[in-house]
């Protein structure tokens, strides 16, 4: 049996998690604002380099295109939200909210499109509520600027990504070209994110952010770029159903790697952890499309 999808797939998840811990590093000399730029940067010119490399832009179906690029305008939002997140409640509690997108989609699904909601789907919904009940309770808040409010970041952002994503599938059915998808979606987002910084006069007050910060959040943001595109690889060798449970388990490994290495930045819980593990058997489950 051949295992190399799944083993691209499992990398994925370890990258993705480490630029979430390196992310959080970097937060605590910056802003999400400034995270979020340095990622839509580092994604373009990484991403743009790859596809002219490959012979440059690719034919895509107009349909599709029009997709993309309402990603793209939406992507720096659920990005900013999800760093946020990071800042407010720690890697580890956002990482595990922020990954209960599929949730949100399966509800949608069932509910708008009249899909069956099968056994799978409803376990998994019970796991992924439990998960978010457990994780969001917090009866003493740790720090003054802690609100319990925050957790609604990460949770807005998997909402948006509940949306996107479907329509990204359905997208990339139509024109099969993810790298062409990645450099569309980060131009547009960086093309918009800069229009606000100008539009609100942020780009006035904006400071660059120093060593300590800057380093943690280009090395995140090639991180990001790295694990979408093992992602990507991933999906090219085998079936998303095979993919999708793997890509699940990325909460565990900011759980991990938060115990281990943002032992001085966060405390991780038993919460946490349980909140986390509900979150993740639940997604599995989600995605486990039979």
């Amino acid at each position: 049996m051949n295992f190399s999808a799944q083993l691209v797939a499992l990398a994925s998840t370890a990258v993705y998690a480490a630029g979430n811990l390196y992310a959080r590093v970097g937060l605590v000399h910056s802003t999400a604002l400034m995270v979020t730029l340095i990622s839509l940067i580092v994604q373009s010119v990484v991403v743009w380099t790859i596809l002219w490399a490959r012979g440059g832009v690719p034919a895509i179906d107009p349909r599709a295109l029009k997709i993309f690029i309402a990603v793209g305008a939406v992507l720096p939002i659920v990005r900013l939200l999800s760093y946020i997140g990071i800042a407010r409640i720690g890697s580890a509690r956002s990482s595990s909210l922020r990954s209960t997108h599929p949730f949100f989609s399966a509800v949608l699904a069932v509910t708008f499109l009249g899909e069956p909601a099968r056994q799978n789907i409803m376990l998994g919904t019970l796991l992924i509520v439990a998960g978010i009940f457990v994780t969001c309770w917090e009866p003493r808040r740790r720090g003054p600027d802690a609100k319990s409010m925050d957790v609604l970041y990460p949770l807005s952002a998997a909402f948006m990504s509940g949306i996107i994503h479907p329509a990204t599938r359905y997208a990339l059915t139509i024109s099969n070209q993810p790298i062409a998808f990645s450099a569309i979606v980060g131009l547009v987002s960086l093309l918009c994110l800069s229009a606000y910084f100008l539009l609100s006069g942020q780009a006035r007050r904006v400071a660059w952010p120093s060593r300590a910060a800057l380093i943690p959040f280009v090395t995140a943001s090639l991180l990001e770029t790295m694990g979408f595109l093992l992602f990507s690889a991933a999906v090219s060798l085998g079936q998303v159903v095979l993919i999708a449970p793997i890509m699940a388990t990325t909460p565990m490994w900011v759980l991990l790697g938060s115990i281990v290495l943002l032992r001085d930045l966060e405390k991780v819980t038993l919460r946490t952890a349980l909140g986390t593990c509900a979150v993740v058997g639940g997604t599995i489950l989600l995605a486990l499309n039979k």
